[in-house]
């Protein structure tokens, strides 16, 4: 028996939202200081508003959905978190979808890239390189992770039923293992 949750980007979503929750207070700052009513006053309020929901109001849904939504694989079939029972006869196929832009993974599949390192370590460069690689990391292990996830194209499984229905899991944790799971009983 085993337990997958939605939430395999929960830790990016969550620096996300200190990041974004650091840059509303700013904003926030920023907005007290202009004159009531002015438009550049509601310009910032307006930011501040889209921060909040994009970040702590957003991660506090994720959180949720991680607590109340899971399914259990088990010997007999499948059960959801009210209860519901589906067993192994029922279920037709499985689907993986994964994300076109997954970020978050091993770069080991680039290849070499120590020579262009190389020039951006040394001597004027250096301060420039540590830069670049900063941005691109929170790029590539924090903005792409959240942003699939606040998209339509995050990955998910998709479980076909002989009835027609489906069901659909987003951001599950181990999605590949459970999509295995899944495909080596209903064979």
């Amino acid at each position: 028996m085993r337990v997958f949750r939605p939430g395999a980007t929960i830790l990016p979503f969550l620096i996300w939202t200190l990041m974004i929750g650091a840059a509303a207070i700013l904003l926030e700052r920023h907005a007290l200081q202009l004159a009531r009513g002015t438009e550049a006053r509601w310009m910032f309020q307006l930011l501040v508003t889209a921060c909040v929901i994009l970040g702590p109001v957003a991660f506090i849904a994720h959180v949720a959905r991680r607590v109340l939504v899971s399914v259990t694989v088990t010997e007999a079939g499948l059960e959801l978190t009210r209860g519901r029972r589906i067993p192994w006869n029922a279920v037709a196929q499985v689907d993986h979808r994964a994300a076109p832009f997954r970020g978050g993974k091993s770069l080991e599949g680039i290849g070499n890239i120590g020579s262009g390192c190389e020039l951006l370590c040394w001597g004027e460069g250096c301060l420039i390189g540590l830069a670049l690689v900063a941005v691109l990391a929170i790029g590539y292990w924090i903005l792409l992770p959240v942003f699939s996830l606040l998209s339509p194209w995050h990955s998910r499984v998709i479980i076909h039923l002989k009835d027609g229905d489906r069901m659909v899991f987003r951001d599950l944790d181990d999605d590949a293992e459970f999509v295995a799971l899944v495909r080596a009983r209903t064979k």
